[in-house]
């Protein structure tokens, strides 16, 4: 019996007396907010996936990736505001109206500022991702409080016309056509004979569809993973009037917060993701003209010496 008590009392006194240690909680993932204005099915749209899916797979979960398709957090435009202010995390948006938060992406608006060969091509791509072009780029989007991830390219722009069927660029006086809020294609529509009509993209479809305006610009790609028809638009010029880029920006402080092995994440997410999007982009506009001639679509193409 005593040596029970004394068992009894000794076990008191053990928890009594011994040291409490608090049980540490596993942290909660790193969540980020994505907007896009892009479907999640045309080459834009999978490049952000794969961001998303390198991004959750290198970090092990810790870092999560929520992305909003279709302008479900507002146009690009209402996007890079509220990245910009870190309401949402990352961003991605045309040159066009990157163009308006740094002005120097206005020379991405240029019509024929490249000729997209692939050997020219490649050489953008290496300019952007590693080279001076890519650092001035990093500089200046800082200066706004935007952190550049990476390029996405989205091909060239061709005049996309509701119904009537256009065979020279002369032919498209007097149209209106959808355009961003950049200044350079605002002129060039002018010079061209084009009454510009600025709206957002999420807008563009319903526009053509009622006959709000007659033509956009876009790319056959992005224009056939939309899964639209020649009730949008019967016609397409071939004009290659402009090669344009959709950059994905993070906000800047949000960027500086995170520790140096989670930068190296993102950073090496995002090269990886823009490799996988660009030959998605290869296969992606290989096919739309077939799909689109299917789905009604006649593709006039202009002559090389028209094209000069």
């Amino acid at each position: 019996m005593k040596k029970l008590l004394a068992s009894l009392l000794a076990v008191t006194c053990l928890s009594h007396f011994a040291p409490s240690f608090p049980v540490r909680a596993e942290a909660a993932p790193l969540k980020l907010r994505l907007a896009s204005v892009t479907t999640a099915t045309d080459q834009l749209g999978m490049g952000l996936q794969k961001f998303k899916e390198l991004v959750e797979q290198k970090s092990g979960g810790s870092i999560k990736v929520q992305i909003f398709f279709n302008a479900a957090l507002g146009g690009e435009r209402v996007a890079l505001e509220a990245c910009q202010k870190g309401t949402i995390d990352i961003a991605i948006a045309s040159q066009s109206n990157m163009s308006l938060f740094c002005s120097d992406f206005l020379v991405f608006d240029l019509p024929h500022y490249i000729l997209p060969t692939d050997a020219n091509r490649a050489k953008l791509y290496t300019a952007l991702d590693s080279g001076e072009l890519g650092t001035y780029l990093r500089n200046k989007l800082n200066s706004v409080g935007l952190q550049p991830l990476f390029y996405p390219e989205t091909g060239c722009r061709q005049h996309l016309l509701r119904n009537k069927r256009v065979t020279k660029v002369e032919e498209l006086k007097g149209l209106k056509m959808r355009i961003t809020d950049s200044i350079v294609e605002r002129e060039l529509c002018e010079a061209l004979g084009i009454y510009p009509v600025a709206m957002s993209f999420g807008e563009v479809l319903t526009a053509m569809r009622q006959g709000a305006i007659d033509a956009m610009g876009l790319p056959l790609a992005s224009f056939a993973t939309m899964n639209q028809d020649a009730e949008i638009a019967k016609y397409a010029l071939i004009t290659d009037y402009n090669y344009y880029m959709s950059p994905v920006v993070m906000n800047l402080r949000k960027f500086n917060k995170l520790t140096p092995e989670q930068q190296k994440i993102i950073l090496e997410a995002s090269q990886e993701a823009v490799a996988y999007e660009r030959e998605e982009f290869n296969r992606q506009e290989n096919a739309a003209r077939d799909f689109l001639t299917k789905e009604g679509m006649e593709i006039i193409t202009l002559s090389p010496e028209e094209m000069a």
